[in-house]
């Protein structure tokens, strides 16, 4: 996860590090040459960089590596912990006759639970019984019965599909 997260920040800032080069201040001319010309020079950009014109300054340096670890947060951080709670509260929540899907897609109902060891056995057919990790499970099925009363509920009565209208 954690390797993820940083392959991601990584392609971002490489992204939005020419952004952050156009956002700089641009450099302060003037060269060496010597002499008096060169003594007004450096005055005049003495008086230049104590005023109120250059750039966002010590704030706006630091509001940008702020904004960009906000956006991490709120839409990669967030989210991945949302779904990892979900995850474990489905993993929690498995009970005996629950259809499930697990990670490698193996659709099967759950006949054991081992709390002990966070095993669970699934009967993927007919007598036939798999042992799996909790953390294996992928997602809930909802019960064929549920699929099925659902389904009639659905289904209308051919009388009333066949309305005759006249113009």
């Amino acid at each position: 996860m954690l390797h993820a997260l940083l392959a991601t920040s990584h392609g971002f800032i490489g992204r939005a590090l020419p952004l952050l080069m156009a956002l700089q201040d641009p450099p302060r001319g003037g060269g060496g040459g010597g002499g008096a010309g060169s003594a007004a020079s450096g005055a005049g950009r003495a008086a230049q960089s104590s005023g109120s014109g250059g750039g966002l300054g010590a704030f706006g340096s630091m509001l940008i590596p702020l904004l960009m670890i906000g956006f991490l947060y709120f839409f990669m951080i967030r989210p991945m912990n949302k779904q990892r709670k979900e995850q474990e509260g489905l993993q929690k929540g498995l009970q005996k006759g629950d259809r499930v899907v697990t990670t490698s897609g193996i659709v099967g109902i759950v006949v054991g639970l081992d709390d002990d060891n966070k095993l669970m056995t699934l009967e993927i057919s007919e007598k036939v019984r798999v042992k799996f990790l909790r953390e294996a499970v992928s997602k809930k099925l909802p019960d064929a019965s549920a699929v099925a009363r659902d389904k009639s509920k659905s289904e209308v009565a051919p009388s009333a599909r066949a309305v005759d209208v006249k113009k």
